[in-house]
């Protein structure tokens, strides 16, 4: 997850190419991100701290902190199994 993570503050920091995601996050989901750091602080944002759950089996909710300039904020995120593959059911700054 920490990894997914880093990735997608890559694309909000423009240091990534936003299409990188596609494989990894619905499309609705990225646009919502990228209207984030289009709208938000300036970067560079930084993964701080990841804290991940199992509610269900199949299902992992997780909890990050991030920080965005001076500022520190949180996302958070939950990912879903179907089959063999984790898909990405909801990413959001909060």
């Amino acid at each position: 997850m920490s990894r997914l993570l880093r990735s997608v503050l890559e694309v909000l920091d423009r240091r990534r190419p936003e299409r990188q995601l596609a494989d990894w996050l619905p499309a609705a989901e990225c646009r919502g991100l990228l209207r984030e750091a289009e709208t938000g602080p300036a970067g560079p944002w930084r993964l701080r701290s990841v804290w991940p759950s199992v509610p269900a089996q199949g299902v992992v909710e997780v909890c990050a902190t991030v920080e965005v300039g001076a500022r520190t904020r949180a996302m958070v995120g939950r990912f879903e199994r179907a089959e063999r593959e984790w898909h990405c059911a909801l990413l959001r700054m909060v």
